[in-house]
């Protein structure tokens, strides 16, 4: 395995509140995105639970056996997360309310199996070709928010140059976005069926594992904040930077559950990393 490039990049600009990660091991390679939440938990030591996530995750992936296989390999993630909780003394909590989780998303590469694990909606290109898992019920928020700002600026009730200060539209479906997490590593199963790492059990149909052929030369790893996702990191910013100039709310020309904040860099943390199995 042959690192190319990597880069993490907070929103904010501040590598602090960053809730994106990547590890680099002899054996791995991962990105990690935990799940954006809107405030500190009680017991996150005053962090946010994605970013408490992330940190878990990462640290589990570090201690992974160089030639673990995917089922062990989230177990022993899961299991990261759950110790946590033990410690924060808050499992009866967390198991009565998904809402309180810490969640995230994650693409590994087993450098000794020569495959790549997905959890979540992290996102990956294999000689050029993009793979990704993505929970179906952010389509239905991504169209509802593209709806209810198309609809309130044309009725006048708001601006666009009013959304960039504020977008008020997300505080309104973000109540309905948190029931999301009530689905995840459930017994559920439907539509809306998916999983995170949040320290519970995820069954098997939805370990997401790609063998990399012989031939394939090249792989990039990325989280969801790039849009568009390109073979290089250049392509991939440049891509992005295109994208947050005409259309930074991100309702128009790529639905996003929330766009970009005044003050910030980009709408979302990012990470990517190229790399050469």
């Amino acid at each position: 395995m042959r690192i190319i490039e990597s880069i993490v990049v907070g929103k904010t600009g501040r590598d602090e509140v960053c809730e994106d990660g990547i590890v680099i091991t002899d054996h791995h390679a991962a990105i990690i995105d935990g799940a954006t939440s809107e405030g500190p938990s009680s017991f996150c030591r005053q962090a946010k639970p994605g970013r408490v996530a992330m940190e878990l995750v990462g640290k589990a992936i570090t201690n992974l056996d160089f030639d673990a296989d995917i089922e062990s390999a989230v177990k022993q993630i899961n299991q990261t997360i759950m110790d946590f909780y033990r410690e924060c003394s808050v499992v009866e909590e967390v198991t009565a309310d998904a809402r309180l989780r810490c969640n995230a998303s994650a693409v590994i590469y087993s450098a000794a199996r020569r495959e790549l694990w997905m959890i979540g909606d992290s996102q990956a290109l294999v000689d050029g070709k993009r793979i990704c898992f993505e929970d179906p019920s952010d389509w239905v928020f991504q169209n509802l928010r593209s709806f209810l700002i198309s609809a309130k600026i044309e009725s006048r009730e708001t601006t666009y140059e009013k959304l960039m200060e504020h977008d008020f539209v997300r505080d309104l479906i973000y109540p309905l976005m948190n029931y999301q997490t009530f689905l995840h590593n459930s017994s559920y199963r439907g539509d809306f069926q998916y999983a995170h790492f949040n320290g519970f059990d995820i069954d098997r149909e939805f370990m997401h594992k790609v063998s990399l052929g012989p031939d394939v030369n090249e792989v990039v790893l990325a989280s969801d904040g790039y849009p568009y996702l390109k073979n290089t990191l250049k392509k991939s910013e440049s891509a992005l930077a295109e994208l947050l100039e005409k259309d930074p709310l991100l309702y128009k020309y790529f639905k996003s559950t929330k766009g970009l904040v005044k003050g910030n860099i980009s709408f979302d943390d990012r990470s990517f990393i190229r790399l050469n199995p």
